[in-house]
């Protein structure tokens, strides 16, 4: 099959750890053998175990999730940030807790790039940790490294770390788009059972409506509400902007 598709040699084969010994070196064997070549793979490719609970996650012991029941709970970004964590050849431990925890470290990338578009190359060191093996979890201490650097006012690293966003896959929707949503695909739904996002724009209306009338009280009492629901306001110098706590 690989000789009609892709020939007697081709570039990359990938595949499991588990798959080394025997089923890719008995692939090398018989086609070496049958093409009469030394090669069949110029590069290989294996990914390391995904565990869950300190087991490998495998459909005979019905321990995985699909992707399409993880986006009902996390962002897309999440989970693929959780994955990214670990070297493809090395093991990942994938659980609730390691997407909440995915969760919690792009929200401190999202900060670090508020207001910043996409406008110049991306930053040359992170690039460089991608090609160097794919190598993603140095990759992303890169990134952190430039959040780091951006939150001490470096308008530079910040914008590094935005042109860098479309090499890992994240950090692409704006800063408050990402505070507002619990996932991609619940925009506009309701927020915690309680408050759509229209509705708690309502609120934040009624409360800026509210301090301009120093009722600061009503003020208050709105901010209290949200909070209660885990909703927490920024006020910036234009605008009001929520986000999730």
């Amino acid at each position: 099959m690989s000789k009609k598709y892709l020939g007697e040699q081709f570039d990359i084969h990938a595949g499991g750890l588990d798959l080394i010994f025997p089923h890719h070196e008995n692939e090398i064997a018989q086609s070496c053998c049958a093409n009469g070549s030394e090669t069949l793979a110029n590069f290989w490719l294996h990914n390391g175990y995904v565990t869950s609970e300190g087991e490998k996650m495998s459909k005979s012991l019905g321990n995985f999730t699909t992707i399409n029941e993880l986006l009902f709970d996390f962002n897309g970004e999440a989970i693929r940030y959780a994955l990214l964590q670990a070297h493809y050849r090395a093991p990942l431990s994938f659980s609730n807790k390691s997407l909440e925890e995915a969760k919690r470290s792009l929200s401190r990338l999202y900060r670090a790039i508020d207001g910043f578009e996409i406008n110049g190359d991306p930053d040359k060191e992170l690039i460089i940790n991608v090609c160097d093996d794919i190598n993603t979890p140095k990759a992303l201490a890169r990134a952190h490294y430039l959040a780091d650097e951006a939150n001490r006012g470096s308008r530079e690293c910040a914008q590094k770390l935005k042109n860098s966003s479309k090499i890992l896959g994240i950090l692409s929707q704006s800063t408050e788009e990402w505070f507002k949503s619990r996932n991609e695909n619940n925009k506009n739904k309701v927020v915690n059972n309680f408050l759509t996002d229209k509705e708690i724009d309502e609120l934040i209306l009624k409360r800026r409506i509210a301090k301009e009338s120093k009722d600061y009280v009503l003020a208050d009492q709105i901010r209290e509400q949200l909070l209660k629901l885990d909703i927490v306001l920024e006020d910036k110098s234009d605008k009001t902007i929520w986000r999730k706590s």
